[in-house]
C-alpha cells in the first residue's frame, strides 16, 4: 500500500491491530496481577509506540505537505505553519497519552500509572526525560522543514555576493583549484549562517515568550489532570 501512495490507510492497517490488542488485553486479563514495573513496561511498550507512531506519521504528512507548497513560494511562512502543526500535534499527543492511560484503567480496574504525581512533577526533567522524548519526537521533521525554509534565506544576499558565489562555483565545475576550495567553503558559510539565523529566531521567539510559554503549559496541565479525573480518576 505504502508503494501505491496510501501511507495513511498503510499506517492505519499497521496500528489498527496493536491497538485493538492491547484494548482486549486490557478488558480481558487482570492487569492487577502484574508488578508495577510490568505495569509500566506494558505502557511505554504497548500504548507509547501506537500514539507516537500515529501523531509522527501526522507530523511527517505535515511537514511533507507544507514543505511541498514552501518549494513553491514562500518557504519561510510555511515552515511557520508547520512550527504551528507541530504545536498543535504536541497538545494533541499528551492529551491522548493521558486519556489512553485512564481509558485502559477504567477498562481494567487498574492503577497503572500516577498521572496526579507526573502530571505535578513534570517540570522536572531529568526524572521525566522519557516524557519529554516522546512529545517532542513529533517535532523532529518540523525542525527539519525549518531548517530547510532558513536555507531560503540565502535569496536575500546582496545581488554582488551571490554574482560572485555563482562565479566561483561556476569556475570550481571548470577545474580551477582555488575555486573548488573557496565555493564551498562560502557556500557552506552561508548556509550556516541561515539556519543560525532561523533557528536563532525561533530561540528568541521562546526565550521573549517563555512567561507567556509558561502559564499555558500550566493551563495545560491542568487541563490534561481534570481529563484524567473525569474518566478514572488519579
Amino acid at each position: 500500500m505504502l508503494k501505491a501512495d496510501y501511507p495513511r490507510q498503510a499506517s492505519l492497517i499497521a496500528t489498527l491491530p496493536n491497538l485493538i490488542a492491547l484494548i482486549a488485553f486490557a478488558i480481558f486479563f487482570d492487569l492487577n496481577t502484574l508488578s508495577s514495573e510490568t505495569q509500566v513496561l506494558l505502557l511505554f511498550f504497548g500504548l507509547a509506540p501506537i500514539l507516537n507512531s500515529i501523531f509522527d506519521t501526522l507530523s511527517y504528512a505535515a511537514t511533507i505537505a507544507l514543505g511541498a507548497r514552501g518549494h513553491r513560494s514562500y518557504p519561510l511562512l510555511w515552515g511557520l505553519l508547520d512550527a504551528v502543526v507541530a504545536v498543535v500535534l504536541f497538545i494533541g499527543l499528551g492529551a491522548a497519552f493521558v486519556i489512553g492511560i485512564s481509558l485502559l484503567e477504567r477498562l481494567s480496574s487498574a492503577d497503572l500509572l500516577d498521572l496526579g504525581t507526573i502530571l505535578e512533577q513534570a517540570g522536572d526533567f531529568i526524572t521525566y526525560w522519557w516524557l519529554y522524548a516522546m512529545l517532542f519526537s513529533t517535532a523532529l521533521p518540523t525542525l527539519l522543514h525549518i531548517g530547510i525554509a532558513s536555507l531560503s534565506l540565502r535569496s536575500l544576499m546582496f545581488p554582488e555576493l551571490q554574482g560572485w558565489l555563482a562565479q566561483q562555483i561556476r569556475a570550481a565545475q571548470e577545474g580551477n583549484e582555488t575555486a573548488s576550495v573557496i565555493a564551498p567553503i562560502a557556500l557552506g558559510a552561508i548556509w550556516t549562517l541561515c539556519l543560525c539565523i532561523g533557528f536563532g529566531a525561533l530561540a528568541l521567539f521562546v526565550w521573549l515568550a517563555s512567561g507567556g510559554i509558561a502559564h499555558a503549559l500550566g493551563l495545560y496541565r491542568d487541563i490534561l489532570l481534570h481529563i484524567a479525573i473525569w474518566i478514572r480518576g488519579v
